[in-house]
């Protein structure tokens, strides 16, 4: 329809259109088209990855250190928990949410993994080195 109204555009103007002009016209309004798609899925995602990310009802039943820990994570960090441990999604799911491959999604895990348990971990190494020195002479 847009390249069309463009056509009647320039006709109007008694400027001479032939089959290229339209191809091209077509070709352009198409690119456009997508781009803005482009854009406006990727608001859509931001938009919603920080509702859910900010939204987050981490159970408190759990350990509260690990969901402190969890709480002071990244955000892309805390979606990725959330929808892995907490909304029980496969890797596979996960990784076609996120659009990385499953190999991503792990590598992602391990690391953010590894980050909680020096996150939680370092208090209690502090607090036990702590009460050895106190029991020293």
């Amino acid at each position: 329809m847009a390249v069309f109204e463009l056509a009647w555009e320039h006709i109007s103007n008694d400027e001479p259109i032939g089959l290229p002009w339209l191809y091209r016209c077509a070709r352009n309004v198409v690119g456009n088209e997508y781009q803005r798609r482009k854009r406006s899925q990727k608001l859509a995602l931001r938009l919603v990855s920080d509702y859910v990310a900010n939204a987050l009802i981490m159970p408190t039943e759990r350990d509260p250190q690990l969901v402190e820990a969890v709480k002071r994570l990244p955000l892309a960090d805390r979606e990725l928990i959330a929808m892995v441990y907490w909304y029980d999604l496969s890797l596979r799911e996960a990784a076609g949410i996120i659009g990385v491959s499953e190999a991503s999604i792990k590598m992602r895990l391990s690391r953010i993994r590894k980050k909680l348990r020096s996150m939680i971990d370092s208090p209690r190494n502090e607090t036990t080195r702590e009460g050895a020195t106190h029991g020293r002479p």
